[in-house]
């Protein structure tokens, strides 16, 4: 799984090098033309968490083709600060969820 920061993308690649997944953060309206996702987790029930820093969100996105998504935490291009309000988030995980970046 790796972030393409500059290209406003994750991709999911193969070792051989194809990539097999993606998903673009900057095609909904109102999003950041240059959103900046910083990291994405692959998480146990096959979805993608990406922290999206410049759209002021983090996304869950199915493995689908094309990715489609799930749920929205934060509002887009609204920076803010409490309940569901993001500024600029840049790394996300899920508690528990054995990606192996969390304890179980």
């Amino acid at each position: 799984m790796l972030t393409d920061a500059n290209n406003h993308r994750v991709l999911e690649v193969t070792g051989g090098g194809s990539v097999v997944w993606s998903f673009t953060t900057n095609t909904d309206t109102g999003s950041n033309a240059n959103p900046l996702p910083t990291r994405a987790i692959r998480l146990r029930n096959g979805d993608t968490l990406i922290s999206d820093q410049f759209n002021d969100r983090v996304l869950e996105v199915d493995h689908g083709s094309p990715a489609q998504l799930v749920r929205q935490w934060g509002t887009t291009t609204v920076a803010g600060v409490g309940r569901n309000a993001f500024n600029a988030p840049y790394d996300a995980k899920v508690i528990g969820d054995f990606t192996g970046l969390t304890a179980p």
